[in-house]
């Protein structure tokens, strides 16, 4: 290396470049792997400059709420404290990432330099883009297309709500709707009572919002590790056990699914507050007969490929009952002790055990009778 000292005007080397000539730990699902030299040529900033405006300290990188979201899609909690694997000693070690190395892993993460808080919805193209990005736990199937995004983003657009978390579903819902059916839900929204996500948002239940954060911390680091083994994984253990259940113990059981989205907030919601009398709330069966049969007509159970499945009481409606338990996939197992703690008047139970604890109620409503 060239001693920084030297007078001579292109042997004098730069912050950035003595911060580009580091190794490089490259971390991926919070999983160190060997590190690797960057060119001095190269300064990662070249292309991050929507991102972060030549930053000198991890500090000064910390600051921007796009580093600390690409970090924490990496896995990384603490840059300035990350344990990483020796390959030479064999051991742990805590290291402190350089500026150079936090911007190699955000430039991973984050390729085309999207911001948080300006999304790209004047070219479709990156919009779909950027809400793959943004939203890591909601999915987009390849039918979507960005012409189908651009109809979405203009229906939600006149309807004032926001862009950010723009949906599959939402996007598909918004092709068939015409403009006077985007007039009619706009004159509802705006003399209607306050929209219910709107709501749930700005309504405290018993989980705290830090106690939410954590949870869904841990459900994407799950899928996130589940990834690394299996690039087509999906969570899908309540689909899996759903479809195992007995009809005789499924069909005991009414049964409403939470659809992918804020699921953890929705169900804080639902068990802090009740379900509300002026919102519908389909039930049905939580396992029924000749379900393939009659999947053309729209009737195929609960929603099972989500977080949750809320159920009544043995043999009773959920509207008369209330929820009585939760059956919850597996990105949210490690969620269940909290769960019910907070709730103790709710079982929760993991799909995996579904058939044994859904048993185990029908056993001990026959016994109090």
């Amino acid at each position: 290396m060239v001693d920084k000292n030297e007078s001579s005007g292109n042997s004098i080397i730069t912050p950035a470049q003595e911060a580009t000539s580091q190794s490089v730990v490259k971390i991926d699902g919070g999983k160190p792997k060997p590190g690797i030299n960057i060119s001095n040529n190269l300064d990662p900033r070249d292309n991050l400059s929507s991102i972060a405006d030549n930053p000198r300290t991890v500090e000064e990188l910390m600051k921007d709420p796009n580093i600390k979201f690409a970090l924490d899609k990496a896995g990384i909690d603490d840059p300035r404290s990350l344990s990483t694997y020796d390959f030479e000693t064999g051991e742990m070690k805590i290291v402190s990432l350089s500026p150079a190395e936090i911007l190699e892993i955000v430039s991973e993460q984050n390729p085309n330099g999207f911001k948080l808080d300006k999304p790209p919805k004047e070219n479709p193209e990156q919009m779909l883009s950027w809400l793959k990005w943004r939203n890591t736990d909601l999915t987009y199937s390849k039918d979507i297309t960005p012409k189908m995004v651009a109809k979405g983003i203009s229906v939600v657009t006149k309807l004032g709500l926001p862009i950010e978390e723009l949906s599959e579903a939402q996007i598909v819902m918004c092709q068939d709707m015409t403009d006077e059916q985007v007039k009619q839900l706009r004159q509802q929204r705006e003399t209607a009572r306050p929209d219910f996500f709107e709501t749930i948002r700005n309504t405290p239940g018993i989980l705290t919002e830090e106690e939410i954060g954590n949870l869904n911390r841990q459900a994407r680091d799950y899928i996130r590790e589940r990834k690394l083994e299996d690039d087509y994984f999906i969570p899908n253990e309540l689909s899996q056990f759903r479809n195992q259940l007995s009809v005789d113990i499924g069909e005991r059981f009414d049964a409403h699914g939470l659809a992918k989205g804020d699921e953890l907030r929705i169900l804080n919601y639902l068990l802090s507050h009740g379900i509300s009398p002026e919102r519908p709330f389909h039930t049905c069966p939580l396992r029924a007969e000749n379900e393939v049969d009659i999947a053309a007509l729209g009737a195929v159970g609960p929603y099972d490929n989500g977080a949750f499945i809320v159920l009544g009481d043995v043999d009773r409606l959920i509207d008369d009952s209330g929820i009585r338990s939760v059956l919850v996939n597996e990105q949210y197992y490690n969620a269940v002790p909290l769960l019910q703690q907070k709730f103790p008047k709710i079982d929760f139970i993991k799909a995996s055990e579904m058939t044994t604890a859904l048993s185990q109620l029908i056993k001990n409503k026959a016994e109090r009778i």
